[in-house]
């Protein structure tokens, strides 16, 4: 009976209280309805410009930012957008009709969400409409009702390129595509135009549909693109990218007249055209590239200003502006010959981060200089990220520079010309790169990073290239070729500090329970790491520096301020201005609030996974902001997911999402609870619910709460009883509530396949094989058409079977001796090889069972360049095998690609697994180890009883993946390798024969 009343409940509360909400994009940003520090808006990076005219004009950027001017520039006024968003795009038909768009990650999850407003009063108020699409980057209208805007892609929503027919209010999706990330686009019309993006992304729409084309040599990045109603059209990007089409983008030409020194310091972020006049800008944004001549001749034009250029327009042939960082205007009237600054809140910065990658970035440190004490600062990434796949990695940077504006940073960089390759010039162009970004952004101070045994040689290189760039950056003798042709000049770093990996002492620390505001600069951070990291982490408890150099004024005894003793005074022309104090009673309130989710953090670290929290979770959060109380319970689900204790994260995240029902947070809860709920996998590991746990969320409804006139369940039929059947029913539920209230997640395959797959369990005949197999006319070779191709050809043997491994699991009537040799008969059968097939280095592996159990072989030949020493210690559950030779093996009972039992196994016969994200998970099962001087082995055999309620059907069939991991080598792997989270592309089939 406890049993029952804790599934009941919940599926009462579901089926009545949750389903009762209404449809609407989920808060984007935990500040995004608290009012926007103005410091912060007034120096934010401006991504677009529209002028109707000569007088009337609109700027968007950063932190929701919008700016107006009535008199063709000479004065800018804020508009009020009421949204703490990235607005990318802006686009005026007329003085009164016109629309920002944007958008935002949500966190833990990376999907992301569009911000579409709307003005009819020329922006004197801003109507957020509903817009159930992925984040948008810009927008063009063609009349008051159609329009098309473009932006990042997403599993439900792949190609990223949207068109409305009612003024913005609802958007439908043009053509198919794998998911992309577009950067820049022009349209002629819904049926015509072009998007381009990272990586060398470009796509031409024709008759509403997208068709790819490769720009030769082009992997670089590309920004922008402009078209002309008479075909010709303009492309530009990073290294300098020019190309040029005359045939409407079917054929395009790379314009190559820069020097190639000059190439490599370039990147062109945008272009406007008027009749046969070409204007290209970008970073830096000292010099203007324009071309009377529809090409034929260029003539780099000096702006006056360094900062990086991010859009540039045109209403004649002499009247432009352009927009950049530090929220820079510029204007031209004489079509480009001489530029003046119309606003700008600084012409310089404080700090340059100048980092590997996103996994370096001192949150704490970055909190307190930028958002905290206004030191304006830029992060410069010399290494993108390494996702799984390029979507990801597109993405990634996106999210990056979102988390760096979230701490106050003004803009984020990326190199283009390292790809985690070291060759004989990359010191040079280290040195090269870094003495452009101090010569553009003239900072007080460059943090690299610290030079130490456990870093990577590209960061070695990083730190000793940023001393002798420091240097040469003040000489005037020295990369000449920038102060002459792109005007920028010489400049004098005053400090270079190295920060330090965890646990290293410095001069100088930031930490990260420091109060700053009334608020820990952890607490502040934890929105931006949510956009690096899938799981909630403790914060790095200290970010520390070492002074390198100085060069000028005296460093003081605050050891928590990089910049003191240089005379950046708050307003000056790299810092911001101050924030006006708090009053001493609210931030008296603010500090002991602070103090309280101190010390709940804390209670909840040590709790271990108590059940008795989720009881009295509820009275604890009392007196929080509901930002704040949405975090703690998230961190309480973590937390119990660290002890094991998946069925009460799942009770917590139930709680959050009637709690706090628009957070941001609960997006991501709504996710795991589908994938939790309709998991075979969690369902076999985790059937039994303690009375405690019954107990605990018992305590936390009042009887009140339970809705009057509720419908009784019928009489069910033994499985309709059972905990499976009421897991399964549950993970329906919580998708019909996303369907319901979140369109656009509920796209998501991420959300549908798993659902699809509860429904296969329930035994429901309705639409969910049909929503499989429709994935299969998904973009070929994407990840999810993978998995809709297997579905059709499992339904129907007689289709063409699709490019994926084919294990077999082959009976045996004979069990094994576990000693590894393999020499029994069922080990005969030709093994499964892993990729890329190395005749020096093979690695297979084969899969036998029985009534009883699922046997694993391995063999793998041994690499010269590690000991495979043998390990008589008794063997632990869990050990920490990345030391060691190993082979890794996910088993996805139900196909779902989200949720797998993970086993590990290295050449000492030690292992390693887990339950999707419970590495508490720990079946009993029997390994040996053995082999030869050319190779190690493996057998091993696992009860079914660990893994399902009983053993396959022949004809049954599993996702199932493999790879081999060594210490220092490339892996090996049955598919696609097993980087970031799986998907269908990482998986082949088990099939039971």
């Amino acid at each position: 009976m406890v049993r029952f009343s804790f599934i009941f409940w919940v599926t009462l509360i579901w089926s009545v209280e949750l389903l009762a909400q209404e449809a609407f994009p989920p808060a984007i940003t935990p500040a995004a309805a608290e009012a926007i520090s103005a410091p912060l808006v007034d120096d934010a990076s401006l991504n677009d410009i529209c002028f109707v005219d000569a007088t009337y004009g609109w700027a968007v950027g950063e932190h929701g930012c919008i700016w107006h001017t009535l008199d063709g520039g000479e004065h800018w006024h804020q508009q009020e957008s009421h949204a703490d968003v990235h607005l990318g795009g802006v686009y005026f038909l007329n003085r009164e009709l016109g629309w920002a768009v944007g958008g935002a990650t949500q966190p833990y999850l990376w999907t992301s969400q569009a911000v579409v407003l709307r003005t009819t009063d020329g922006g004197q108020t801003w109507e957020k409409q509903l817009a159930f699409v992925p984040a948008l980057e810009s927008v063009i209208f063609f009349d008051p009702h159609h329009g098309v805007a473009w932006g990042r892609g997403s599993e439900g929503e792949p190609l990223g390129v949207f068109a409305t027919d009612d003024g913005g209010r609802n958007w439908r999706a043009l053509g198919v595509a794998a998911p992309s990330v577009w950067w820049g686009g022009d349209f002629t019309s819904q049926h015509r135009g072009m998007v381009v993006g990272p990586g060398g992304q470009i796509a031409r729409m024709v008759a509403g549909d997208a068709v790819p084309i490769n720009l030769e040599k082009n992997v670089h990045d590309a920004h922008a693109v402009k078209l002309a109603d008479d075909g010709t059209g303009w492309i530009v990007g990073e290294a300098g990218l020019i190309a040029h089409t005359t045939d409407d983008g079917a054929h395009w030409e790379r314009v190559d007249m820069l020097p190639e020194e000059i190439v490599e310091s370039i990147e062109w972020r945008t272009v406007a055209t008027r009749g046969e006049n070409v204007w290209i800008a970008g970073s830096p944004g000292s010099v203007v590239l324009h071309s009377p001549d529809a090409g034929e001749s260029w003539q780099g034009l000096a702006t006056g200003s360094k900062t990086p250029l991010n859009k540039i327009t045109f209403i004649d042939e002499s009247h432009g502006w352009a927009v950049g960082d530090l929220g820079t205007i510029l204007h031209t009237s004489n079509g480009g010959q001489t530029w003046h600054t119309q606003r700008a809140a600084g012409d310089r910065i404080a700090v340059l981060m100048v980092l590997e990658d996103a996994s370096q970035l001192p949150l704490a440190a970055l909190t307190k200089l930028a958002k905290c004490d206004g030191y304006r600062t830029v992060v410069h990434l010399m290494n993108s990220s390494q996702e799984a796949s390029q979507f990801d990695q597109f993405s990634a940077s996106m999210r990056t520079r979102e988390a760096v504006h979230f701490l106050g940073g003004n803009t984020l960089t990326n190199a283009w010309q390292f790809q985690n390759e070291i060759t004989e010039n990359t010191n040079e162009q280290l040195v090269a790169e870094i003495v452009r970004q101090v010569r553009t952004w003239r900072p007080e101070v460059l943090i690299v990073p610290e030079a130490s045994e456990e870093s990577s040689a590209f960061v070695s290189q990083i730190a000793t290239a940023a001393e002798e760039a420091a240097l040469k950056a003040a000489d005037e003798e020295q990369f000449s070729q920038l102060s002459e042709q792109l005007a920028l000049s010489p400049w004098q770093v005053s400090r270079v500090y190295a920060l330090l990996p965890p646990g290293k002492r410095g001069t100088h620390r930031v930490q990260s329970e420091d109060n700053v505001a009334g608020t820990s600069l952890a607490d502040s951070s934890i929105a931006a790491a949510s956009l690096l990291q899938r799981q909630l982490a403790p914060p790095r408890v200290t970010d520390e520096f070492r002074l390198v150099a100085s060069h000028a004024g005296q460093p003081t005894a605050q050891v928590d301020d990089l910049i003191a003793g240089l005379g950046a005074t708050f307003g000056s022309a790299s810092r911001r201005a101050q924030v006006p104090l708090m009053d001493p009673l609210a931030a008296q309130a603010q500090q002991h609030l602070a103090e309280k989710r101190r010390n709940l953090r804390n209670i909840f670290r040590a709790s271990g996974g108590n059940p008795a929290l989720l009881g009295q979770v509820g009275q604890m959060l009392t007196d929080l902001d509901p930002t704040a109380a949405a975090s703690l319970l998230y961190e309480l689900a973590t937390h119990f997911q660290e002890a094991g204790q998946l069925d009460l994260k799942a009770a917590t995240l139930e709680l959050l999402a009637r709690r706090y029902p628009s957070d941001p947070l609960v997006d991501a809860g709504l996710v795991w609870l589908v994938q939790y709920y309709a998991s075979g996998e969690t369902a076999q590991a985790y059937r039994k619910v303690t009375p405690a746990v019954a107990q605990a969320i018992a305590v936390e409804v009042p009887e009140g709460d339970t809705p009057e006139g509720s419908v009784q369940p019928a009489a069910a039929t033994s499985y309709e009883e059972s905990i499976d059947f009421q897991r399964f029913t549950r993970a329906v539920q919580i998708t019909q509530h996303i369907a319901h209230t979140r369109p656009l997640l509920y796209a998501e395959p991420q959300v549908r396949v798993p659902w699809a797959i509860a429904e296969r369990n329930r035994l429901v005949p309705a639409g969910h094989e049909k929503y499989l197999e429709s994935l299969s006319l998904r973009s070929p070779g994407e990840a999810w058409q993978r998995c809709g191709n297997i579905e059709r050809w499992l339904a129907d043997a007689g289709r063409t079977k699709p490019r994926v491994p084919l294990v077999d699991g082959r009976f045996t009537a004979e069990k094994p001796h576990l000693d590894a040799i393999l020499d029994e008969p069922m080990w005969e059968q030709e093994f499964t090889g892993l990729s890329p097939d190395d005749s020096s280095l093979s690695s297979e592996f084969l899969i036998s069972r029985d009534d009883e159990y699922l046997y694993i072989a391995i063999r793998c030949a041994k690499s010269s360049e590690l000991e495979y020493e043998v390990d008589t210690r008794p063997r632990t559950y869990d050990a920490d095998l990345t030391p060691h030779d190993r082979v890794r093996i996910l088993l996805d009972l139900d196909r779902d690609y989200t949720t797998y039992f993970d086993l590990t196994i290295d050449q000492r016969g030690w292992t390693n697994d887990a339950c999707w994200q419970d590495p508490s998970w720990n079946p009993q099962w029997f390994v040996a180890a053995g082999g030869d001087e050319e190779s190690w082995t493996i057998e091993a055999a696992i009860p079914w009883s660990a893994l399902s309620d009983a053993p396959p059907e022949i004809g049954d069939t599993w996702a199932i993946a493999a790879e081999r991991l060594m210490p220092e080598r490339e892996s090996q792997s049955l598919a696609a390798p097993l980087t970031g989270e799986p998907n269908p592309l990482n998986f082949g089939l088990l099939q039971f024969k």
